[in-house]
C-alpha cells in the first residue's frame, strides 16, 4: 500500500520534471532513451515503461520512451555516466549508485537512523529533508 501511495504521489512529479527538462514544449518529437539493469518484468522496469506511457499520453503521442533493460547499456554506474555526458536521457538506478556523486544521498540508507516509518517520513518530508 505504501508503495502505491509513493508511486501515485511521485510519478506525476517525475513525469512533469522529465517533460520540462527535456523540452516537452518543443515542436520536435523525442524518443527518450532510458536504461534499467533489470529485466522487462521487474517492477522498476515496469515503472519506467509506465512513465513512458504517461509521457506519451501527456504529449498526445509526440514523445515516447525506449527502455533498454537487462543491463543492455551497462551497469548502473555506466548508465549514470552516460546520462551525465548526454549519451543517454535517463536511467533508473538504485540510490546507492549516487553515493559517490552526491555523498548526502547516503544518509537515508544508514542503518538504525530512523526509529520507524513515521520518523522516516517526518525527517524526509519535513524541513530537514
Amino acid at each position: 500500500m505504501m508503495k502505491m501511495k509513493f508511486a501515485s504521489r511521485h510519478i506525476p512529479t517525475m513525469i512533469a520534471a522529465s517533460l520540462l527538462a527535456f523540452g516537452a514544449g518543443s515542436a520536435q518529437a523525442r524518443v527518450f532513451r532510458v536504461a534499467d539493469v533489470h529485466g522487462d518484468t521487474y517492477p522498476t522496469n515496469m515503472a519506467v515503461k509506465f512513465m513512458g506511457e504517461e509521457i506519451s499520453k501527456a504529449t498526445n503521442g509526440k514523445d515516447s520512451v525506449k527502455v533498454f533493460g537487462n543491463s543492455a547499456l551497462g551497469s548502473e554506474n555506466d548508465t549514470i555516466d552516460q546520462v551525465r555526458i548526454g549519451a543517454l536521457d535517463m536511467t533508473r538506478a538504485n540510490g546507492a549508485a549516487f553515493n559517490e556523486i552526491v555523498p548526502e544521498s547516503m544518509i537515508p540508507s544508514l542503518p538504525f537512523l530512523f526509529r520507524d516509518i513515521d520518523h522516516f517520513r517526518k525527517v524526509m518530508y519535513g524541513p530537514e529533508g
